[in-house]
């Protein structure tokens, strides 16, 4: 999926700026669109509702093209619906529906945990992440698998990684075209417990 922004004018004063992707981490969810073009460059707030609640009514979305927003305290195996409208300072609208449906809680998880965020720079996308309540001899490796959303096909595949240098691991995707990307990461623990974390991320 290619996004691209659109000319706006009195007419139309607020661009597209969906499709609003779902970064879904039970019990959290991720939101994620583009800032849309303004005529005469407006400031935009956003009101975000879910299942017919309005979350917030003047989230300013900071000063980044990409906007994200997390939906927190979800409950699992749920469906979900809801909405995202961008408001400018003359009152002009333009709003996105978005659904999804939150994963199955699971009891046996590993005891350690681990966090992922995305980074995204140009063409490059970086994937840092943070282990915690790791046992005392508990080492890691990590197998990383990219994939483009809208064709479904794999861009990288790596086995085994060691998390690279530094305290906090990280992995690099470069020279990737505009599009949606699914990154699935599998902590492997050496006392034979595993985890993963799917991440989503836009390439404009």
């Amino acid at each position: 999926m290619i996004f691209t922004t659109s000319e706006t004018s009195a007419d139309e004063p607020i661009g597209d700026f969906g499709p609003v992707s779902i970064n879904n981490l039970f019990p959290t969810a991720r939101l994620i669109w583009f800032k849309p073009e303004t005529f005469e460059d407006m400031a935009v707030t956003y009101t975000i509702t879910l299942d017919g609640t309005a979350l917030t009514d003047d989230f300013d979305g900071g000063d980044n093209l990409l906007i994200e927003y997390f939906l927190n305290d979800l409950t699992p195996e749920t469906a979900y619906s809801g909405t995202v409208e961008a408001r400018t300072t003359s009152g002009a609208t333009r709003t996105e529906d978005f659904s999804f449906t939150t994963v199955r809680e699971i009891s046996d998880e590993p005891i350690w945990a681990i966090t992922v965020a995305s980074e995204i720079e140009s063409n490059t996308a970086q994937l840092i992440w943070q282990m915690s309540s790791v046992p005392e001899g508990v080492t890691f490796t990590y197998d990383i698998v990219l994939i483009d959303v809208v064709t479904g096909n794999e861009v990288t595949a790596v086995t085994d990684y060691d998390g690279g240098d530094g305290r906090n691991p990280a992995y690099t995707f470069t020279d990737l075209a505009a599009g949606e990307y699914q990154a699935t990461l599998t902590a492997k623990a050496s006392d034979g417990s595993s985890k993963d974390v799917v991440i989503t991320f836009l390439i404009e």
